[in-house]
């Protein structure tokens, strides 16, 4: 699952640069979906919920595989989609109907309001009663320790920095909480790295979100919460699913060296940061960095058809 990345500029800066490719755990749970979802799917099942209820906008990755991880765990499905019910159903939200999952579509107003409250409302309490609400992106303590299980993929004492894109920042927090202390109070279930202490960075894909960093540390055990954290906002590319010709160019320009596939809301946006900071200096001559591919491949299909070669 470690992919080395072909650059020249790379080698010529004597950095190494690989790719932890978890986006390969699972053809439909996709990359660190896998991770934040298996928690709150074991706890649904244990304490006797019938489904699982979260929220997205119609291209959502979480709800996509969502849908399906709740199909394969027996369970029922509601996802509260963000936007007015379209004419002809996206792929993705083709795809989640298909697996089971309801859909409910809401105002953008409603939706604020409705993920705010976690589904305890009229969705969550009555028409969808013994459903356990999840909210976006798998956000929240389940999702953090589900996230923390990826430093099961990483090997020991090898990477000086280890960058992820960040959206709610559920997958930072459980590489945080891995790295900076979980390991030690639960033995090897979910190992940090002995001996040496690599620097995690998180590429925000969103523009513009000051409590990134607060809701981050807000997941972490209280004894963690002052441990570093590091977001470099440049990366964003203007919004969140917003990407430019530039980044296009990249992406195309990265499968055919390496053959590493991008999506266009997380991972590119991730991959350019990387090959950025390479550019500018800012990883030391001799660093190993590693970048975790997130998955979320499905939402490519946003694009129209030729754009990429995948």
């Amino acid at each position: 699952m470690i992919q080395p990345v072909n650059d020249q500029l790379a080698d010529a800066r004597q950095v190494e640069w690989d790719v932890l490719r978890i986006d390969q755990v699972h053809p439909i749970i996709s990359g660190n979906k896998w991770f934040k979802l298996q928690p709150y799917i074991a706890y649904a099942r244990a304490k006797g919920y019938r489904g699982l209820l979260s929220f997205g906008g119609a291209w959502s990755n979480h709800l996509h595989a969502l849908a399906f991880a709740a199909r394969e765990a027996n369970l029922a499905s509601v996802g509260i989609i963000r936007g007015e019910e379209p004419p002809v159903l996206n792929p993705t939200l083709e795809d989640a109907r298909s697996w089971g999952m309801e859909l409910k579509f809401v105002s953008r107003e409603h939706f604020k309001l409705l993920a705010k409250v976690m589904g305890q409302s009229e969705y969550g309490q009555a028409h969808f009663e013994g459903f356990l609400p999840i909210a976006s992106g798998g956000y929240g303590l389940p999702g953090m320790m589900g996230a923390a299980g990826i430093w099961e993929h990483i090997p020991k004492n090898t990477y000086t920095h280890i960058l992820c894109a960040v959206g709610t920042g559920t997958m930072y927090a459980g590489l945080a909480a891995g790295l900076y202390g979980l390991d030690r109070r639960k033995g090897d279930e979910f190992p940090g790295i002995p001996g040496h202490t690599p620097q995690i960075i998180g590429i925000p894909v969103l523009k513009n979100e000051p409590s990134l960093e607060s809701e981050i540390r807000l997941l972490l055990p209280p004894e963690l919460r002052e441990c570093p954290v590091h977001l470099d906002h440049r990366f964003h590319g203007g919004g969140y699913a917003k990407i430019g010709t530039s980044q296009l160019e990249f992406m195309r320009a990265l499968y055919e060296s390496s053959r590493i596939p991008t999506d266009i809301v997380y991972t590119a946006k991730l991959m350019y940061a990387v090959r950025a900071m390479i550019h500018e200096g800012f990883f030391p001559t001799g660093s190993r960095v590693l970048a975790i591919h997130s998955g979320g491949m499905q939402g490519n299909r946003s694009l129209k058809k030729g754009i990429l070669p995948y």
